[in-house]
């Protein structure tokens, strides 16, 4: 924890959230160009979700940032 109370993110989390992210732009580019279903996309978020446990992504994934 810092001086303003936010509390510091472990490598791993960090780690974990980066290939998130980059695993579900991927999945959202494949959604876009007709790669892939609406259903394969939503398969992929909950196995990746599962998968790195991020904790702020998801708060985000819906939202077109870029």
């Amino acid at each position: 924890m810092t001086d303003l109370g936010v509390v510091r993110m472990s490598d791993e989390a960090f780690r974990n959230e980066k290939l998130y992210n980059v695993t579900m732009l991927l999945a959202k580019k494949m959604l876009q160009d007709d790669t892939i279903s609406k259903e394969e996309y939503d398969s992929f978020n909950a196995i990746f979700t599962k998968k790195y446990n991020p904790s702020l992504s998801t708060l985000f994934a819906e939202i077109d940032l870029i």
